[in-house]
């Protein structure tokens, strides 16, 4: 449902939209996931199972 389908049954709703990479960025149409984001600022690496020696 967009803004104004939701608004006709509740007018005093409030939206916003949030783009994880911004929308004019190169990343703009990647979905801005918790995996990904872990990623791309190294803290994946510090949550992922380590390999058994």
């Amino acid at each position: 449902m967009d803004h104004e389908q939701v608004r006709k049954h509740k007018p005093d709703i409030i939206s916003i939209r949030v783009t994880a990479f911004g929308a004019d960025s190169p990343y703009a149409g990647r979905p801005g996931i918790d995996f990904l984001a872990q990623g791309y600022t190294g803290v994946l690496t510090l949550n992922a199972p380590t390999s058994p020696t």
